[in-house]
């Protein structure tokens, strides 16, 4: 017999994605308060390399979702922007990620569902956001974890600037790397689909741009 969680569904069965390697959290939305904390979490869907982020702020709307999967080449595209980023060839980079359905109706224009974004702040800290219409916007900072120190030849402690491009250039490795392997070695056939050609689809489409408010 099935086992199943309180929500009366069966558990659904687990994946490499769901394991901690793949996922940060953000900044506290209040000073402190480790209580409620936003996370990210890499994963590939269906093909599509991508993130999802849980929101998790306080009084919000319980298990708020925000969701960020791209084509391929879109994210590998993404990734190297990422480094543009690190390497303080771009201050800032935004993909808009859109849709053609609002529900079950048919737009005539693309409709943005969703921004990545990734960038350098005031205080020189690599980091990546996602804002979505009507959520707040969580940010995670590039940084080595409270357990680890760089240093120098000369002994002293790396400044932040540096540790955080570190930071960064790390978790871009890592992520591509599980990229690489699972869609080299993870492909399926699809399965065959008789959907009517105008019925709503989860194909999404990316854009490039600058500006983060909706």
């Amino acid at each position: 017999m099935a086992e199943f969680n309180g929500g009366g569904f069966p558990p659904r069965p687990w994946t490499v994605w769901q394991h901690k390697v793949f996922q940060r959290f953000g900044k506290p939305w209040a000073p402190n308060d480790y209580k409620a904390i936003p996370s990210m979490h890499f994963k590939i869907e269906n093909g599509k390399p991508g993130f999802v982020f849980y929101i998790n702020e306080p009084n919000g709307q319980p298990g708020a979702v925000v969701t960020a999967f791209a084509q391929a080449d879109d994210f590998y595209s993404f990734l190297e922007a990422f480094e543009a980023v690190c390497h303080g060839k771009e201050e800032k980079v935004v993909i808009e990620f859109k849709t053609m359905f609002n529900g079950q109706q048919r737009l005539e224009q693309p409709m943005v569902i969703s921004k990545l974004i990734v960038g350098i702040n005031a205080d020189k800290i690599i980091y990546i956001s996602v804002a979505a219409k009507g959520k707040k916007q969580p940010i995670f900072e590039m940084l080595p974890s409270i357990n680890v120190g760089f240093n120098g030849a000369d002994g002293e402690r790396l400044n932040t600037e540096q540790a955080s491009k570190y930071c960064a250039l790390g978790y871009i490795k890592r992520i591509r790397g599980a990229a690489d392997t699972y869609l080299s070695l993870k492909v399926e056939e699809p399965p065959q689909k008789n959907k009517p050609m105008n019925q709503p689809s989860s194909r999404s489409t990316t854009d490039w741009e600058t500006d983060v408010t909706f």
